[in-house]
């Protein structure tokens, strides 16, 4: 499932921080880069409870490079979605705003849906064509 957080930063506000630590975070970036592989293999084998495990770690990794990455707003959005049934989950992107993904068995997602009343749920699919440019308008 994918929300749309409803808070927006500039990456020019977050990803300096984040840069300014690359020789603190380096272990964690190199995790991070493992995760990849091991996701597609997850979602591949259809292991979901294990790869929302994985979105979970590598929250707690990316939250970790640096404290602009999340907001108590972002925190308080993760927690009810867990506490409401959620697997794993991340924030999407450089950090601090925009859309944060969670993995959902299907038999609670309305009952996480409920929980984060006021978020925008966006339908979405994997596909393999690359990166499009994507415009959603609530009018």
């Amino acid at each position: 499932m994918l929300f749309d957080t409803n808070q927006y930063r500039r990456n020019g506000d977050i990803i300096p921080s984040q840069l300014d630590r690359i020789k603190e975070n380096e272990k964690s970036l190199i995790r991070m880069g493992e995760m990849v592989t091991e996701g597609v293999k997850l979602l591949r084998l259809h292991d979901y409870v294990l790869f929302g495990e994985l979105l979970s770690e590598t929250w707690q990794l990316k939250r970790s490079l640096s404290s602009k990455v999340s907001t108590p707003m972002i925190d308080d959005i993760y927690d009810t979605a867990m506490k409401s049934g959620a697997m794993g989950g991340k924030l999407l992107g450089g950090g601090g705003g925009g859309f944060i993904l969670f993995m959902v068995e299907p038999d609670k997602q309305e009952t996480v849906r409920q929980a984060l009343t006021g978020l925008d749920n966006v339908k979405f699919r994997f596909e393999n064509e690359g990166t499009k440019v994507v415009y959603h308008d609530n009018r």
